[in-house]
């Protein structure tokens, strides 16, 4: 953040002219700029270094560089004083401090480089630290496939990293695994799983008009969403609280297996880490899915040719048409009526 990055030795002696309550806002990148477009060319989360040569004699310049700066979504602007401006207007550092932007003065004996260095360097261990952070997250989830695990496995897996309660459901909100209780995490929520997949089947379908829910895409994450739950109070439900879950679609290509929810924790929203979590969980459930349905699909074709087989009577013996349908289950062995049945397309 730019808090922590004004914990730098190169930037001890910096001073916070404005905006001071934006001071936590992310820093990714670092840059020098000093022409008046020059918003044009960032991509977000600069902390940005000016001498503003090129706004030194225009108050609405000033404004304007520092209001194109939000809109792209700079972290922060650094500027140092005494070589071609004294002081920024007031109207400059105002709009800034109203915007919660950071307009902070750099020490003027400082080289641009030996803040740009330690500052970038800071950045590139955090993201390093995330990278690796997220391939053992990764690692995790394909070694409990590997080892056999299945949809209660990987929900398990995540409740744990992200220590909070995680579901799976098919999609038509029959839940298939679990972990962790909903009102453990979020207390005054419903008390198990199968109480809030009811609460979100029943407001997604309309059937009860006690129960809102509310989406919107997660910023962290923005092909999940956040989906929030309310219930109007009944004599029934008047303990239940509103609160909200992270919902994630697992399947690919136009198979669609279900959803993972996971129940955002009161008091503790999800972080960066927990996205990547999600993220890798859902990827896993998603192959152990396609595994799944594979492995039915084949089943189904070797359930068809069994009776096809057994219709047209092509098994060499009495013994061996038992043996095979005892592999599906069926058993021959009793007396039994087989009808075909062919539908009428025309």
């Amino acid at each position: 953040t730019v808090r922590e990055a004004l914990l730098l030795g190169p930037l001890a002696g910096a001073r916070v002219l404005a905006g001071a309550r934006g001071l936590d806002r992310e820093v990714k990148h670092v840059t020098v700029v000093d022409a008046p477009d020059a918003a044009d060319w960032l991509r977000g989360g600069e902390f940005v270094l000016t001498t503003a040569y090129a706004v030194r004699d225009t108050r609405e310049g000033q404004v304007d560089l520092i209001r194109r700066l939000i809109a792209v979504g700079a972290s922060a602007l650094g500027i140092k004083l005494r070589r071609f401006i004294d002081a920024l207007s007031d109207d400059a550092l105002e709009f800034a401090e109203q915007a919660g932007f950071p307009i902070i003065e750099m020490p003027y004996e400082v080289a641009w480089i030996d803040i740009i260095t330690p500052v970038l360097g800071e950045v590139l261990h955090r993201q390093a630290s995330v990278l690796q952070r997220s391939m053992d997250i990764h690692t995790q989830f394909i070694q409990t496939v590997l080892e056999g695990g299945g949809m209660r496995d990987i929900a398990a897996s995540l409740a744990k990293q992200i220590d909070s309660a995680v579901a799976v459901i098919d999609m038509r909100h029959t839940l298939v695994a679990s972990s962790g209780l909903p009102d453990q995490a979020c207390p005054g929520v419903a008390a198990d799983w199968a109480q809030e997949v009811a609460l979100l089947a029943s407001a997604e379908n309309g059937a009860n008009g006690h129960v809102g829910v509310g989406s919107e895409p997660w910023e962290l994450a923005p092909d999940m969403t956040r989906v929030r739950i309310t219930v109007e109070p009944e004599p029934d439900n008047s303990g239940i609280l509103p609160h909200s879950l992270i919902v994630a679609s697992i399947g690919s290509d136009g198979f669609r297996y279900g959803r993972l929810l996971a129940m955002e924790v009161d008091g503790r929203p999800f972080g960066d880490m927990d996205a990547i979590a999600i993220g890798h969980a859902v990827t896993t459930a998603t192959l152990e899915a396609l595994r799944l349905k594979a492995a039915e699909d084949a089943e189904r074709r070797f359930r068809v040719n069994f009776w096809d087989d057994l219709v047209h009577m092509r098994f060499e013996s009495q013994a061996d048409a038992i043996k095979k349908a005892e592999s599906f289950d069926v058993d021959v062995t009793r007396p039994s009526i087989v009808m075909t049945i062919a539908p009428d397309l025309a």
